[in-house]
């Protein structure tokens, strides 16, 4: 079914959905990095855990 249609088709239709997918995603991305650094910057406590969630993300690495 797929011989059908052209290959220059297929290319520039997949083209348009992954641009428009990773356009979307990179948005909500950006959005959600900017909603955690206002956090971030603005509070002592989620600072401190975020360090300590960190540290302990870090060396369950290491013993794994």
């Amino acid at each position: 079914s797929f011989h059908l249609v052209p290959i220059s088709f297929l290319e520039r239709s997949c083209s348009v959905i992954v641009n428009a997918t990773l356009k979307a995603l990179v948005k909500v991305f950006t959005s959600h990095l900017l909603d955690d650094f206002r956090l971030w910057s603005s509070s002592e406590k989620y600072r401190s855990e975020r360090a300590n969630k960190a540290l302990v993300n870090q060396l369950n690495a290491l013993s794994s």
